[in-house]
C-alpha cells in the first residue's frame, strides 16, 4: 500500500463526527426538541444522566448552535435553535435513521415546526411550572370558573391560586370577568394556548440510559385537555413522535 493511500485512509478514519453522532447527545437534543423549556435538573432526571455528562453535552449543543439557553426565575431552560436549511437537512438525515417509521422529510418538518418563537418561550417558561399549568389546563376544560372553584378542584390554597392567576393575567394568558363581587376566569386566546399544548406538552416518555422507552409520565386532566383540543381544531401531535431508539453500537 502506497503512502498516499495510507494517508487518505487515516484521514477518513479521523473524519470529524457530526454534532449528533454521540448517542447521549442525540437523546438530549431529541428531548429538548420535543419538550422545550425543561431545565437542567429535569433533563438529568428524565434522561437518567449524570450532571457532569449532561452539562458537557448541553454546552456542546449550545456552542454548535443546536440549542439555546434561557434564564427564567433562577432556572436555566433549554430550547432548540432555529437552523439554516443545510443544517436542518443534515440533522433530518441523521435523526430519520434513529426514529422508527419516520422519513427524512417528516423529520425535517419536525425540525421546522417545533422551534418555539420568542412569545412561545415566554409562555412555555410559565407553563412549565406545575401550578400555572394546572390552572390553565383546568380553565381549558372548565372555562368561566371562579377562583374558589379552581382552588377546590386543584386542592390548592386560594392564596396560591390567586398569586398564579395574577401572573397568568399579566402574561395575557387568562382574563377575568366580573360576576357580582367576584370574578370568573377563562383562557384569553384559547386556540393559541391549545397549539402550544399540542406542540410542546404531550405526555413524556420515561426512558433508560440507552434511550429505550420504559413507561410514561401521567398528567392529570390530559384526556380532557386533548378532548377539548379535538373539539376546536385538528393538529398533528408533533411533540408525540418517538425519537428514542436503542443504540447499542455507541
Amino acid at each position: 500500500m502506497n503512502i498516499k493511500k495510507q494517508y487518505e485512509e487515516k484521514k477518513l478514519r479521523k473524519k470529524k463526527k457530526t454534532e449528533l453522532d454521540v448517542r447521549i447527545r442525540r437523546n438530549i437534543y431529541n428531548f429538548i426538541l420535543k419538550h422545550p423549556g425543561h431545565h437542567y435538573r429535569d433533563i438529568c432526571k428524565i434522561l437518567n444522566l449524570s450532571k457532569t455528562n449532561t452539562s458537557y453535552h448541553l454546552l456542546y449543543l449550545i456552542k454548535n448552535g443546536l440549542i439555546t439557553d434561557c434564564l427564567d426565575q433562577g432556572y436555566t431552560r433549554y430550547y432548540p435553535q432555529k437552523l439554516d436549511e443545510k443544517k436542518t437537512s443534515n440533522l433530518a438525515n441523521i435523526l430519520s435513521k434513529e426514529i422508527p417509521n419516520e422519513s427524512e422529510g417528516e423529520v425535517k418538518v419536525y425540525l421546522n415546526v417545533l422551534i418555539p418563537s420568542r412569545k412561545d418561550k415566554e409562555i412555555i417558561n410559565l407553563l412549565k411550572q406545575p401550578t400555572p399549568q394546572m390552572i390553565v389546563r383546568f380553565l381549558i376544560i372548565h372555562p368561566d370558573s371562579s377562583q374558589k372553584l379552581i382552588s377546590k378542584s386543584l386542592n390548592k390554597h386560594q392564596t396560591t391560586i390567586s398569586y398564579h392567576i395574577n401572573n397568568l393575567i399579566k402574561r395575557d394568558i387568562i382574563e377575568a370577568k366580573p360576576i357580582g363581587k367576584s370574578f370568573s376566569y377563562k383562557i384569553k386566546d384559547e386556540p393559541y394556548i391549545l397549539k402550544l399544548f399540542t406542540k410542546y406538552f404531550s405526555i413524556q416518555e420515561k426512558i433508560n440510559q440507552d434511550g429505550d422507552p420504559v413507561g410514561m409520565y401521567n398528567y392529570p386532566m390530559m384526556d380532557g385537555l386533548f378532548n377539548r383540543i379535538g373539539e376546536i381544531f385538528t393538529l398533528p401531535f408533533c411533540a408525540g413522535f418517538n425519537p428514542w431508539t436503542s443504540d447499542k453500537k455507541r
